[in-house]
């Protein structure tokens, strides 16, 4: 455990009469800073799962013996493990398969008149899953289309076959409701996919199997491979977690673009804002979407491997 140099080692596994899953493990070394108050050899934690009627219930206890400051590291364990817990339950709460949202209705963005009567637009993300670093536009393409957008959750696992087919599945699905609109309102409803990044490889194999009326490509990684970036991911993949996720961070919040950064600096420094978010609604949703931007790019490094092992060969090849 950086950066306090606790080493600890799993013991045992087991499921108990009451069919509660029991994890058993121990501190092998206290490290530098514990191993100042904390008896060596004493310090056992358990961590267990139970089935209930409404879901799983985690119990965590941890024991140690102290040669003083007992107080302080009763203290210190539980808002650890309290945070570890949270963390743990955030992370299995959250949906791993893939899913659509609409970007307006979701940050709160009123739209005139029934998108269900526009062309829909299917929004396909790039490595990061997201689909959110679109949302400067997000209000202005909302004037002229409905808007679906694919999150590929960080703990999704997919292949590329299954994205493309969860785009796919949607298409489909659209293609049937266009028809009914078509008969019923005398309405026609095209279906347009937008692939942004290693999404356009999708967008491509999404368009070549489906009856999209069109397919639009933002700023395609097809050629991400003759990059320097691109051409050096298999040495990226194995970088070390927290330089791997600085390299995710600077491009998902596109601090590798130069003409990118330029513009987000100026902005910062003059309070200019972008003339696709002037009004008021529009800055309460930009608000809104900022303030959930690290949450919804956060991206851990394991995913990141997963996705530049699987998705990006096939991307680049389509």
């Amino acid at each position: 455990l950086v950066p306090a140099g606790l080493r600890e080692e799993l013991a045992y596994v087991d499921e108990t009469a009451d069919e509660e899953l029991v994890a058993r493990y121990r501190v092998s070394d206290p490290g530098p800073l514990l191993g100042l108050d904390v008896v060596n050899g004493s310090h056992t934690g358990l961590v267990a799962f139970s089935q209930t009627e409404n879901g799983c219930e985690m119990r965590w206890e941890v024991s140690f013996d102290c040669r003083g400051r007992a107080g302080f590291w009763k203290q210190a364990t539980e808002f650890l493990v309290g945070n570890a817990a949270d963390a743990l339950q955030s992370y299995v709460t959250k949906p791993s398969a893939p899913y659509w949202f609409d970007p307006l209705s979701e940050f709160g963005l009123a739209r005139d008149g029934d998108a269900s009567d526009k062309p829909l637009l299917l929004v396909l993300p790039g490595l990061d899953g997201s689909s959110v670093t679109a949302w400067m536009q997000y209000p202005e393409l909302g004037e002229a289309y409905d808007l679906r957008c694919l999150v590929l959750p960080a703990n999704c696992r997919g292949s590329y076959e299954d994205w493309v087919n969860t785009a796919v599945e949607e298409v489909e699905k659209a293609a049937l409701r266009a028809e009914a609109s078509r008969l019923l309102k005398k309405v026609e409803r095209p279906v347009f996919v937008l692939g942004e990044s290693m999404g356009a490889g999708v967008a491509l194999d999404v368009a070549a199997r489906s009856s999209v009326a069109g397919a639009v490509l933002v700023s395609p990684a097809t050629g991400w491979d003759r990059t320097a970036l691109g051409g050096a991911r298999s040495k990226l993949v194995r970088l070390p977690d927290p330089v791997l996720a600085l390299v995710i961070a600077l491009s998902s919040y596109q601090l590798l673009d130069r003409g990118q950064l330029d513009t987000t600096l100026r902005r910062i420094a003059t309070g200019e804002t972008s003339p696709l978010l002037e009004g008021e609604d529009r800055e309460a949703y930009a608000w809104r979407v900022v303030g959930e931007l690290p949450q919804r790019l956060a991206l851990p490094a394991s995913a990141c491997r997963h996705r530049m092992r699987e998705w990006v060969g096939p991307s680049i090849a389509a």
